[in-house]
């Protein structure tokens, strides 16, 4: 049901659902290994943005080329014929650049490729890769599906010639299935997920402005703002907002703003501890209570008799 459900929410014919979100990307790079073993025996290319998975890949015979995500001409130089998966995340995390998913899903099928986009920093609620072209759509349902951090989850969803064949049976056969209890977990979790993302990125946006002006913060990276290199696309009505929670500020003036925001922390604490003594017993009122209910409690163990202690050997039939 958690599959079906994402399906829906991304406009997908088909989802898979992965152990985590990591294992979702592995999920992928197994496909890639697999059309290396294809007849033109050619190196297999993969575009994408997560170098931590370069020597893994290098392994499995998959050659890597780190792209800049919004550069459209350097993708156009970097695909080349035996190119077969072009993977990005949207809005990237931390940078917080937005990528244009229609323009880079047209250089993948020039290719003869298969464009996979990240989209778990936005969810199905700001962001559908699919309206814009894109083959598949990877989540980390640990993040904003979930949305309370109680379970690791990954989804693949997409075309259904990709998912419903080669991925569904690698997760199938290698094991990185998710277990029912977290799909379940997601799947309660996705029913606050439109309510959960507005507020975020009311949130967010009110954050991002907030540092903008600080004279401690050099630079916010926010599509929310006007200033954003890319704000243009991340709010045109098309693509429906796509701003997301994630806020990232650059500089910091010898710790202005954390400095800043912990003196602030501190007189709201001491106006909370303040108004919160008006309504709370005191210490000494505590100790008076404890001594009085310490002497009633004698006074009564006096009154009826304390009892006996039975002898550690001593057993009744």
């Amino acid at each position: 049901m958690f599959q079906d459900r994402l399906a829906a929410l991304e406009g997908a014919e088909a989802c898979v659902a992965t152990a985590t979100g990591m294992a979702a990307v592995a999920t992928l790079a197994a496909r890639a290994a697999e059309e290396r073993r294809s007849p033109h025996r050619r190196p297999r290319r993969v575009r994408h943005g997560r170098a931590a998975l370069r020597p893994i890949l290098a392994r499995l015979g998959i050659a890597t080329t780190w792209v800049p995500l919004t550069d459209l001409d350097a993708w156009k130089r970097a695909v080349r014929r035996e190119t077969r998966l072009l993977f990005i995340e949207t809005p990237s995390n931390p940078a917080c650049e937005v990528a244009d998913i229609a323009a880079l899903a047209d250089i993948a099928h020039g290719a003869a490729a298969v464009l996979a986009v990240d989209n778990c920093m936005c969810s199905p609620a700001l962001q559908r890769p699919i309206e814009f072209c894109a083959d598949l759509v990877v989540h980390s349902a640990t993040k904003y599906l979930d949305g309370q951090g109680r379970v690791l989850a990954g989804a693949i969803a997409g075309r259904a010639d990709l998912v419903s064949g080669p991925l569904f049976n690698f997760v199938r056969t290698a094991g990185p299935a998710i277990s029912p209890f977290n799909a379940w977990i997601c799947l309660k979790g996705m029913e606050t997920l439109r309510l959960r993302m507005t507020a975020q990125s009311a949130n967010a946006l009110e954050l991002a402005r907030w540092l903008e002006a600080h004279p401690a913060v050099e630079r916010v990276n926010y599509p929310g703002l006007d200033s954003h290199p890319q704000h243009a696309l991340a709010i045109a009505p098309a693509i429906r907002r796509r701003r997301g929670a994630l806020v990232r500020r650059e500089g910091r003036a010898r710790g202005g703003v954390a400095r800043h925001r912990r003196d602030e922390a501190r007189v709201h604490h001491r106006q909370f501890r303040r108004r919160e003594d008006d309504h709370l017993p005191s210490r000494d009122d505590d100790a008076r209570a404890h001594s009085s209910r310490g002497a009633r409690r004698f006074r009564h163990r006096r009154r009826v008799g304390a009892p006996r202690r039975r002898s550690r050997g001593s057993f009744r039939r």
